[in-house]
């Protein structure tokens, strides 16, 4: 087995660690991976996947750009740099790492939900919902993207809007929590969100 071949194994196994929220020890194999390679972009993005969901969002934000100084182009990086920024409460700035993201794939529906949940964390309400929309646009059956667009719609009070998006999503995946939580937070109750595996109820 070559370095390289060695080095995609173990970064395999980092990716498997992170899918069972192994944070801390995914963070500590993907280091080993820099220490023998500083220029292996794969292992800085897994890096920072890993301490951001350590909540280590200051040094997260120090691997994400690293990884962007590796590779340029990798929109990736831009989206956990905007996470970090966004946790730090840098706001402005994690909305500035979101639109380099879009630029860089603007066919990808997570540019946009994520450039759009930034803007509204800026308060900028339309921009926030036309950028939500064209998530839902690109990927109408991610359940993600209608919780972005439903809580877009929350925030500017258009509560029936909202409702839809949310039940929209639940229907898509019926055990997502955090849209269960957001439509319960609209007053709606959860007792009726029963029977949204159906998508003929949208």
């Amino acid at each position: 087995m070559t370095k390289t071949d060695k080095a995609v194994a173990v970064l395999s196994r980092v990716e498997t660690l992170l899918g069972l929220r192994r944070n801390e020890e995914a963070s500590r194999v993907a280091s080993q991976v820099i220490t023998g390679d500083p220029r292996n972009g794969r292992a800085w993005l897994l890096r920072a996947q890993a301490l951001l969901g350590q909540g280590k969002h200051e040094k997260g934000l120090a691997a994400a750009r690293a990884a962007s100084s590796v590779d340029p182009g990798s929109e990736f990086s831009h989206r956990l740099a905007s996470i970090a920024l966004s946790h730090l409460g840098r706001h402005q700035e994690s909305a500035e790492e979101a639109l380099l993201a879009v630029e860089l794939a603007p066919d990808n529906w997570a540019t946009h939900y994520l450039h759009g949940q930034t803007l509204l964390d800026l308060q900028f309400l339309d921009e926030a919902q036309a950028t939500a929309e064209r998530a839902v646009a690109l990927a109408p059956d991610r359940a993600e993207a209608h919780l972005g667009l439903g809580t877009v719609a929350a925030a500017q009070g258009r509560r029936d809007a909202a409702e839809n998006s949310f039940r929209r999503a639940l229907a898509i995946n019926p055990h997502y929590t955090a849209a269960r939580s957001r439509l319960a937070a609209l007053g709606t109750g959860l007792r009726r969100t029963r029977g949204l595996t159906d998508p003929s109820l949208d």
